[in-house]
């Protein structure tokens, strides 16, 4: 069964492989389907115990869905929390520098080699400390490694060509997944929303990628909550209560 966090005083849905399961509040009406309420209810702010072996949540969803908006309310109100947001910057000058086109099958494959390269460098620095939420994380990297030539119906034997790279990469465990899920009405209007991002890629990402993507996460035990009725603040709390629930 899918995992999911029901934050306080909200309705939310459990996404299961197929079908959708209607969550709601005690004493309320809203219909047949099986109800689990999941709460955590001390908002204590804590210090983190440096005895404690090293824990690594990923906070991941579709784009514009709000992860960074999250993680950074994660960041404000938990200081002890290791917080490591996406920065690409880094490979995508390289991939300008060696001119490499993710269109042909040695250009992708390269690509993606740097990707996982530079996944593994901030995974493994994400050990030395107790607790860390990654902004997506390994599994993001592997899936679109795998999917992305799927979405464009090339016959790319990717796995094969990086095998020792995604060996590697599978070895980056992450203790916990939460995936904020929304509609494709919400998606597209924090995207509207957004003048800060251009999000070129996110017309093609939600039409051909998002689905593979959830049905990924929910073969991988993720913790799903769907955010299309929340405020900015309470996806912030509702991740910021999971975060806790590891200290």
């Amino acid at each position: 069964m899918t995992k999911t966090i029901v934050p306080r005083s909200h309705n939310l849905v459990l996404r299961k492989p197929g079908k959708l399961v209607p969550f709601g509040i005690p004493g309320s009406n809203p219909g047949r389907g099986v109800f689990l309420f999941i709460t955590f209810l001390n908002t204590k702010l804590f210090s983190v115990d440096e005895n404690k072996m090293s824990i690594i949540l990923s906070l991941q969803g579709s784009m514009a869905v709000g992860k960074t908006t999250a993680a950074k309310y994660v960041q404000d109100n938990l200081p002890d929390v290791t917080v490591s947001y996406e920065d690409i910057s880094s490979v995508i000058s390289e991939i300008k520098k060696r001119n490499l086109d993710k269109n042909t099958f040695e250009g992708y494959v390269e690509i993606q080699r740097l990707f996982i390269k530079a996944e593994i460098k901030r995974w493994t620095e994400l050990k030395k400390y107790p607790l860390s939420l990654i902004d997506m994380g390994p599994g993001e990297i592997e899936f679109h490694t795998l999917h992305y030539p799927k979405a464009l119906s090339k016959d790319w034997d990717v796995e094969s060509a990086l095998s020792q790279e995604l060996d590697e990469l599978r070895k980056c465990k992450i203790d916990e997944t939460l995936f904020l899920e929304a509609s494709t009405q919400k998606l597209t209007q924090h995207k509207e929303n957004d003048k800060t991002r251009s999000r070129t890629f996110f017309d093609f990402y939600t039409k051909y990628m998002l689905d593979a993507k959830k049905k990924w996460y929910v073969e991988r035990n993720a913790r799903f909550v769907n955010v299309d009725t929340l405020s900015k603040e309470e996806v912030g709390q509702v991740v910021l209560d999971w975060v806790k629930s590891f200290i």
